[in-house]
């Protein structure tokens, strides 16, 4: 059960963390979001991101997880609550990064927001599961055209209109 849980623990904040942290080039074009969504019903979870993004600029990012319980080998909210606990608090007192857990009766809903022009890029290195092509002392920018890349190797599909598509 604890291999379970370790698994799934990785798995989630993996999914939640796909932020490709890489240099590039100012832009001034008019802001858009773009959705990305990864379903497992194995594990019972689903992952929606929203790019917003000016050309190939990520300005910020939302990211919304819902995962069951049993994913974790248990249904108890309380236990699950216990193991997530020391990674959430990664997240806390982060310039630019919002971090809440709710935790419902079989499932968890984690949301994660990241205004990448006010966060401190060499910080968020600390935090299990981002993924950096360079220093990230040197990050200025996200790109937008290497995320996509990036998710879509991870198996996220692009999501049209931010029609998501349903767990259940």
């Amino acid at each position: 059960m604890k291999k379970t849980i370790t698994t799934t623990l990785k798995l989630m904040f993996s999914l939640l963390s796909i932020f490709l942290l890489v240099a590039c080039a100012k832009s001034e074009t008019k802001e858009e979001a773009s959705y990305f969504q990864k379903i497992d019903k194995t594990t019972k979870s689903d992952s929606r991101l929203t790019y917003y993004h000016k050309g190939d600029d990520v300005v910020h990012q939302t990211a919304e997880n819902t995962v069951y319980y049993s994913a974790f080998g248990t249904n108890d909210k309380n236990v699950v609550k216990e193991q997530l606990e020391p990674v959430s608090a990664l997240y806390a007192n982060k310039k630019g990064v919002t971090h809440t857990i709710d935790y419902q009766d079989e499932k968890l809903v984690e949301t994660l927001e990241i205004d990448y022009t006010k966060v401190d890029f060499s910080e968020l290195k600390n935090i299990p599961g981002m993924i950096f092509e360079s220093n990230a002392k040197d990050v200025k920018k996200i790109s937008f055209k290497s995320s996509t890349a990036l998710l879509e190797q991870n198996g996220f599909k692009k999501v049209q209109d931010g029609k998501f598509e349903s767990l259940d």
